[in-house]
C-alpha cells in the first residue's frame, strides 16, 4: 500500500479498483507495484494451466488468434476433464489376477506392436522371455515385474478393438495397480524399473493425466541418470559380437 503510493505520488493508496457493481462484486485486485490483475485469480486448484510446447498446434493457433484479434495474453486452456484421483485410488484397491501364459504373451506381444512403432522403451524378445520366466518360476510377488506387465496390459486393452461394459477407460484395473506398485523410489533402480515408469506415463496421457505424466516421465530420467544411462560405454568396454556367436554357438539374438 505504502510503495503504491510512492510510486504514483498520490496522497491516498490506490490498489483495489472497484468493478461496476461496487461493493465486493468484480473487484480487480491489483499488484500494489505492477499494477496488473493476477492471471491466476478465480481459478480452481483441478484448472491449472497445461504445458504445451511452442511448436504444437495448440500453441500456433493460440498465437495467430493473438494476432487476429490483437490481444496480447490468451487465456490458458484448462483441464475440464480427466480422471480423477479418488477413482484411481479406488480401483487400485481392487483385486486382479494374472491371465494365464498364452493370454499374456498375446496382451504384450500386442502392446509392444502398437508403442513400438512410435517408442523405442524395451526388447521385444527380452520381455517375452522374462514373462515365461515368471510364469515358469511362480515369481508373481516382485512388484516391479508385477507393474512393469500391468502396465503392458493395460496398453494392451486401450488399442485393443474391443468393447466393454465398463464405465472406467479400458485397462484402467491394470494401470491402477500397477501405480500403486511403483510409489516407493528405489535406492538402486533399475532399467525395468525405468520401463515401468515409461510405460505409466504413457497411460497417464490416454487418461488425460497430464501433469502425472510429465512427473512419471521426470522420474524415469532423474533415474536413468542415477545408474548412468546418460554416459557413453567406452569403445574397449563393449562385448564383441564375434565372442557371442563363439559362446552361443550362434548368432545373438534380442
Amino acid at each position: 500500500m505504502l510503495l503504491s503510493s510512492l510510486a504514483t505520488g498520490d496522497d491516498e493508496p490506490s490498489s483495489i479498483a472497484a468493478g461496476d457493481g461496487g461493493g465486493d462484486g468484480n473487484i480487480d485486485v491489483k499488484h500494489p507495484l505492477v499494477g496488473e490483475r493476477a492471471w491466476f485469480e478465480n481459478h480452481e486448484s483441478s484448472f491449472t494451466p497445461i504445458y504445451i510446447g511452442e511448436a504444437a498446434c495448440s500453441a500456433f493457433v493460440a498465437r495467430l488468434r493473438q494476432f487476429l484479434t490483437s490481444e496480447n495474453t490468451a487465456s490458458h486452456i484448462t483441464r475440464v476433464k480427466y480422471t480423477k484421483d479418488s477413482k484411481l485410488l479406488a480401483t487400485g484397491k481392487e483385486e486382479i489376477k494374472w491371465p494365464d501364459l498364452a493370454q499374456a504373451q498375446l496382451l504384450v506381444k500386442a502392446a509392444l506392436n502398437h508403442i513400438g512403432t512410435v517408442y523405442h522403451i524395451m526388447l521385444k524378445k527380452s520381455s517375452l522371455d522374462e514373462l515365461e520366466g515368471i510364469y515358469r518360476t511362480a515369481r508373481f510377488d516382485d512388484l516391479v515385474s508385477t507393474a512393469k506387465y500391468f502396465a503392458l496390459f493395460a496398453l494392451d486393452e486401450v488399442y485393443s478393438a474391443r468393447t466393454s461394459q465398463s464405465h472406467s477407460a479400458p485397462g484402467m484395473h491394470y494401470f491402477a495397480r500397477a501405480l500403486g506398485m511403483v510409489h516407493i523410489l528405489p535406492e538402486q533402480p533399475s532399467i525395468e524399473y525405468i520401463e515401468t515408469l515409461l510405460l505409466l506415463a504413457l497411460f497417464s496421457f490416454l487418461l488425460d493425466r497430464r501433469h502425472s505424466r510429465y512427473i512419471l516421465i521426470s522420474n524415469a530420467v532423474e533415474h536413468s541418470v542415477a545408474i548412468g544411462l546418460n554416459h557413453n560405454i567406452p569403445e574397449s568396454q563393449l562385448v564383441d559380437q564375434c565372442d557371442i556367436v563363439s559362446a552361443s554357438g550362434g548368432p545373438p539374438t534380442f
